[in-house]
């Protein structure tokens, strides 16, 4: 009879069908990840974001079934976003020099940044078809170099778990493809939503007082949506 060695195993949240996440979901153990590629780091993570867009595309909740899900393979485990610590830097290319944080709001996959062990960090796992059902919700995971940042300490953890794909969208849009300025005026659907209360902001501090920032929200979210930094 063999002995499994639990100091080498974690948990992870994995479904197997499609359903509601209460039905579906199955916690089950399985080894922590021991191989990885050069841009690879080992983190324990402290906290997951939960995306209402993976649940409707992998487990295909509330009875919405996405295409995508027709892509998708089996066992799975859900979500993309997380936060944590650095616990073993196994990448070859990976480097023990401090640089960077979120407060740079800079998401490009092409900056290279290199990591300590113990850096408090946030990221996102695989959004492609093939490596989505590799997700997040679990103890421990390999994240690409580039696909996650450190967290300055006056943020938590918990906080920066919700982070990478609200505020890179953000960044995207309003900075790649918009090109917004200096004294600009700009209006933002659904403000007091996720990615909202991240565009006002950002929207703030790049337009500026001489900028105008206008948007929409339910009368009992206007006072959230007006400190965040909108006008109207």
């Amino acid at each position: 009879m063999t002995t499994t060695d639990h100091s080498q195993m974690m948990k992870q949240w994995q479904f197997t069908k499609a359903g509601n996440p209460r039905d579906v979901l199955t916690m089950v153990e399985v080894p922590i990840p021991t191989t990885c590629a050069d841009d690879e780091v080992l983190i324990k993570i402290s906290h997951v974001s939960l995306n209402s867009s993976i649940a409707y595309r992998l487990i295909a909740y509330y009875g919405v079934v996405d295409p995508i899900g027709a892509f998708i393979g089996r066992p799975a485990v859900p979500e993309v976003d997380f936060s944590g610590m650095v616990c073993d830097l196994r990448g070859a290319n990976v480097t023990e020099f401090n640089t960077g944080n979120i407060n740079q709001l800079h998401f490009s996959l092409s900056t290279t940044r290199n990591f300590l062990k113990g850096d408090r960090i946030c990221g996102t796992g695989p959004t492609g078809i093939r490596d989505i059902t590799k997700g997040v919700l679990r103890e421990y995971v390999l994240a690409k170099r580039d696909h996650i940042v450190k967290v300055p300490q006056h943020i938590s953890l918990k906080d920066a778990s919700c982070f990478t794909a609200t505020v890179y969208t953000v960044y995207c849009f309003l900075v790649e493809r918009a090109n917004l300025k200096k004294g600009e005026k700009i209006f933002i659907n659904g403000g007091s939503g996720g990615v909202g209360v991240m565009a006002i902001q950002l929207a703030r501090s790049i337009v500026g007082p001489t900028g105008l920032v206008v948007a929409t929200c339910s009368p009992a979210k206007s006072d959230i949506v007006r400190n965040l930094g909108a006008d109207e």
